[in-house]
């Protein structure tokens, strides 16, 4: 086998008397008498003190970064991770701008940062979830569903769905059985969040709908779907030239969020 013409160099030649080192030295103008550092898979960073494992040249992913970077090799290489959350009582690991992720996520959002956490419960127990993320209160009240919402109404991924709406889950939990067919469920407080089994009754679309017009008439126009009021145009619009974005703005008014953004574009109700 022949060896690389470098003194005291037993790597195997690869191109022009030299081995893989020596020849990408030479290519790149770097004297070829300095030591090489080699390189043991497995083995841990060069730098003293530091145990992360080799990811090439020597030193550690980190300490790499540093050094392409002109940053000192000896200095300070703790992860962000190992800060804690700057919200107090918070425990998580910091995510950014000295925040966790649940926290930043709200910060972003405009939610109220101080406001508790509810961890998210992982379980195919239908019965524990909903009382998790709507807890129970008192029997007149309304039991509202806090996770994520679809036109208003609670929704929850079931096992071989997609989603269904939390309030029909209440009610067919409550009663042991399935929602009928061509039937629909009702709310009694006229609040979507709410699954309350006292607060839900059985009915038709038919029903809903005149449901729908007894409740607010002048807030439907004859096609059945909503019709905002000025105040409530004005309003959507100054929340967000104020800041809030489109998702906060859809949940305040019961709307998807491609509802508030055509209003708050001009797009929907031009005239105001």
């Amino acid at each position: 086998m022949t060896v690389c013409s470098v003194p005291d160099c037993e790597r195997k030649v690869l191109a022009k008397t030299m081995c893989a080192a020596h020849y990408q030295r030479s290519r790149t103008g770097q004297p070829l008498d300095a030591p090489l550092r080699s390189y043991t898979r497995g083995g841990t960073c060069s730098v003293d003190g530091c145990v992360q494992p080799l990811d090439g040249h020597g030193l550690c992913s980190r300490h790499r970064q540093r050094q392409a970077r002109g940053v000192p090799l000896d200095g300070d290489n703790r992860r962000r991770l190992e800060r804690g959350c700057s919200v107090d009582g918070c425990e998580r690991d910091h995510a950014a701008n000295g925040l966790c992720q649940s926290h930043w996520r709200r910060n972003k959002k405009g939610q109220d940062i101080s406001a508790p956490i509810v961890p998210k419960l992982i379980t195919d127990d239908l019965l524990a979830r909903l009382r998790t993320y709507a807890p129970t209160g008192a029997p007149d009240e309304c039991w509202e569903w806090t996770r994520a919402l679809n036109k208003g109404y609670g929704a929850m991924s079931v096992p071989g769905s997609r989603m269904r709406q939390a309030h029909v889950i209440a009610w067919e939990l409550h009663h042991e059985i399935e929602l009928p067919d061509g039937l629909v469920v009702r709310h009694a407080c006229d609040n979507p969040p709410c699954t309350n089994p006292a607060h839900l009754i059985l009915g038709t679309h038919e029903d809903n709908s005149h449901d729908r017009l007894a409740r607010g008439a002048d807030a439907y126009n004859g096609t059945g779907f909503r019709h905002r009021t000025q105040a409530e145009v004005t309003s959507m619009r100054a929340l967000h030239t104020a800041g809030m974005n489109m998702t906060e703005i859809s949940r305040q008014f019961q709307c998807s969020r491609t509802t508030a953004m055509r209003i708050v574009k001009g797009i929907s109700f031009q005239g105001i």
